[in-house]
């Protein structure tokens, strides 16, 4: 696609979408075929969707099969390092920019003990790109 010419696409995800990046890589592709958005639908939450107002990335067809495949094979993640499973990550977004949210674990901004807590927080506010929604403890948010 990169030699070829192609646009790179600017994301619906997001509401305010940033400059679209100069050229196509693994992870763009993947982006397009794991978002039902790519396929002109909007989903909502409680499972419903409505037909966006942006043109189709990707048929229908190529969508549900790509999601066919990604579920036959089983996610393998890194083996080398303790991995701690937070229950909402990946199914929620941020109410303030749009970012994904998951979870994050941090020293208390208050607290002088070596504790760590658990927090889920938007991708916009972990890599300080100006989000102000507040870290949420995990047990009040899964709770």
């Amino acid at each position: 696609m990169n030699e070829r010419g192609y646009a790179v696409v600017r994301s619906v995800d997001i509401k305010e979408p940033r400059a679209a990046n100069e050229l196509w890589n693994a992870d763009k592709v993947k982006t397009i075929l794991s978002n039902e958005r790519y396929t002109g639908r909007l989903p909502r939450n409680d499972g419903a969707a409505f037909e966006g107002s942006f043109p189709a990335l990707i048929d229908r067809a190529t969508w549900d099969e790509c999601v066919r495949v990604r579920m036959a094979r089983p996610f393998k993640g890194p083996t080398n390092r303790k991995r701690r499973v937070y229950v909402l990550t990946g199914l929620l977004r941020c109410g303030r920019c749009g970012g994904t949210v998951s979870g994050w674990n941090r020293k208390h901004p208050e607290r002088r003990t070596q504790r760590r807590y658990v927090y889920y927080t938007c991708y916009g506010r972990r890599v300080h790109a100006g989000c102000d929604q507040p870290f949420f403890p995990e047990d009040q948010i899964e709770g």
